[in-house]
């Protein structure tokens, strides 16, 4: 399965494959533990528990199916978008199998030690089946930029006509997702490797190598724009695919105060702060972040967190069928 010559360029030497070798992040977990403890009791000192179970207890459940409908379709686009990076590049991996290993990463986000994370067990299952661990890093970072990148335009759109509904607080927002688009502009750019060759601690250089074979491969997209047009386009559909089940959610719940256009502005929002890596997969933060913005539509505090809790038990419930296909593929030594 390797690539031809003018698409991939020669195979460089194999990288170490993960070892588990993460001594010393314990420390980590045991902050984001902590943290993510210390947001849920902050944030249920300011819920009405009562509200809560009668909110759910009256829910729509032909919405809350439909919801995990749209979350199931929406890791199959993702997968896709994963294809379509790695095709261009001149490894060609089938829907079936990135969509199972995308599942697995989702399970691995969800139930297994923050060191692994399922970006990583992604890149070690790709490597390993085609033999290239520098092609599937690049592949996986480059999904997550132009993923961030999809997460920009509807909110973006939203945020001009309804600038006034968070203030001087979208300002913020602007900065954050100009950020975004700059990260992914400035990678493109090989100028960024040049301070790399400055470096003088021999200790770096293996990192730095590493690096640099990312960067190489990512930059080598410049010159497929019709490649990463159509994954921006497909990550558009992804976050419409994200605001829609939230919408689903809001409605289900019945919660009339928020329309579908309050979604596309809010809840791409949500999505970036809850990449903040300082809580258990963002716990906490994101429900913080969804009773600060939907309450500012009128939503009360526990109308808010159960819309988020059950985004997140919807991911989580569809992220079981990666932890069987984890057990299948650990079975028959695919982690070997």
């Amino acid at each position: 399965m390797r690539p031809n010559p003018d698409v991939a360029g020669p195979l460089p030497e194999r990288w170490e494959t993960l070892d588990g070798k993460k001594k010393g992040k314990s420390w980590g977990i045991l902050l984001k533990t902590a943290i993510t403890l210390f947001l849920f009791w902050f944030l249920f000192k300011k819920i009405n528990i009562g509200e809560v179970m009668a909110t759910l207890l009256g829910m729509d459940q032909p919405l809350l199916w439909t919801a995990t409908a749209i979350a199931v379709g929406a890791v199959v686009l993702s997968a896709y978008k994963w294809q379509l990076l790695l095709t261009a590049r001149g490894w060609h991996l089938s829907m079936g199998e990135l969509t199972k290993i995308y599942f697995i990463g989702l399970f691995a986000n969800n139930f297994l030690p923050s060191s692994i994370g399922g970006d990583m067990l992604r890149i070690y299952l790709v490597g390993k089946k085609i033999n290239h661990n520098g092609e599937a890093a690049a592949s996986v970072i480059l999904e997550r930029l132009l993923s961030t990148v999809g997460l920009a335009v509807p909110a973006l759109l939203a945020l001009i006509p309804n600038s006034r509904l968070l203030g001087d607080f979208w300002d913020h927002i602007v900065y954050f997702f100009i950020c975004c688009f700059a990260l992914t502009y400035l990678i493109m750019k090989p100028a960024i490797l040049r301070p790399l060759k400055k470096l003088p601690w021999k200790q770096w250089q293996r990192l730095v190598g590493i690096f640099r074979e990312i960067i190489n491969i990512i930059q080598s997209f410049r010159h497929k724009r019709g490649t990463l047009v159509k994954v921006i386009f497909y990550s558009v559909m992804f976050q419409l695919a994200i605001i829609l089940i939230n919408f689903c959610l809001i409605r289900a719940l019945g919660i009339h105060q928020m329309g579908l256009w309050h979604c596309f502005l809010l809840v791409p929002i949500i999505s970036a702060v809850s990449m903040l890596p300082v809580s258990i997969n963002g716990l906490g933060i994101r429900e913080g972040a969804y009773v600060l913005l939907f309450g500012a539509m009128g939503v009360s505090a526990s109308q808010a967190i159960t819309v988020s809790l059950l985004f997140f038990v919807i991911v989580t419930f569809i992220s079981l069928f990666g932890g069987i296909l984890f057990v299948l593929e650990k079975e028959r030594g695919a982690y070997q």
